[in-house]
């Protein structure tokens, strides 16, 4: 741009002139600019200095937090993932992680845009902080890991149920567990073959059973995996069987005999 200057008389040897652009520029972009400035001047006996270059602004954007992502559920043994920050605006300034629910943050000296984590053993948060240029700092969105401890399958009562063949009734309970019911299944073929039951509670019911019935509870904490099937049986001697069936640790392992009347 050009802007015309009219003096009110002629400038003496070694003056000063201030002068404002009445012209504004449009800085609203985030970005550096460079702006240069020269004169004219009729006459001028010096016009090395008639000019001047190079004087840089720059507009830095506002900081944007951004969202981390990669939050999951996981299992207590052997856990492992990588959280990932986007849609940020600036450079991250660290990491951040909380195991009370956010009331108290440790720092985490990291300033890429990934996160790791392995083996924890507690629910965790975490969050990033970002800074554009000298703008105010801000926080990412907070990531939740939580961690679910290890299934425990455990047992049924009570073991040895009272009744006759075909007159029978009583209702069984599952205690000592960690997690939750899945389902119930009962088999009348020895456990070769299995029928779910519409139950995710830990009591089910038995009436008037005329066969040996094999009854088994899924419980699973969390995404951890079914660590033990726990199953109670009724043979035709009358003799109850609570078995364990399970592919991970052993919770439980109860051979008890009853009488029935």
């Amino acid at each position: 741009m050009t802007e015309l200057v009219t003096l009110g008389g002629n400038l003496t040897s070694n003056s000063t002139l201030n002068y404002r652009f009445t012209t504004q520029a449009n800085l609203s972009v985030p970005g550096s600019y460079t702006f240069n400035a020269t004169v004219s001047v009729a006459g001028d006996i010096s016009p090395a200095n008639d000019s001047f270059t190079g004087y840089l602004v720059t507009n830095t954007a506002p900081s944007v937090g951004g969202t981390v992502s990669g939050g999951t559920d996981v299992c207590l043994a052997g856990n492992s993932g990588v959280l990932t920050l986007s849609g940020h605006t600036g450079n991250v300034a660290r990491w951040e992680f909380s195991t009370d629910g956010g009331s108290t943050w440790i720092n985490i000296p990291n300033t890429t845009t990934f996160q790791s984590y392995l083996n924890l053993v507690m629910t965790t948060r975490y969050r990033a902080l970002v800074q554009s240029g000298s703008c105010a700092s801000v926080y990412s969105s907070n990531a939740v890991v939580t961690v679910s401890p290890l299934t425990v399958g455990g047992s049924i009562a009570p073991a040895a149920p009272a009744g006759c063949a075909g007159a029978n009734a009583g209702t069984l309970t599952l205690s000592g567990q960690t997690g939750t019911v899945v389902r119930c299944e009962l088999s009348t073929d020895g456990g070769i073959n299995w029928t779910n039951i519409a139950s995710t509670t830990t009591s089910q019911s038995y009436t008037n059973l005329a066969t040996t019935t094999i009854y088994r509870t899924r419980v699973q904490s969390g995404t951890c995996a079914v660590q033990s099937i726990v199953r109670l049986a009724r043979d035709g001697s009358g003799r109850i069987v609570v078995l364990n069936d399970s592919t991970g640790p052993v919770h439980l392992v109860l051979d008890v005999s009853g009488t029935f009347e």
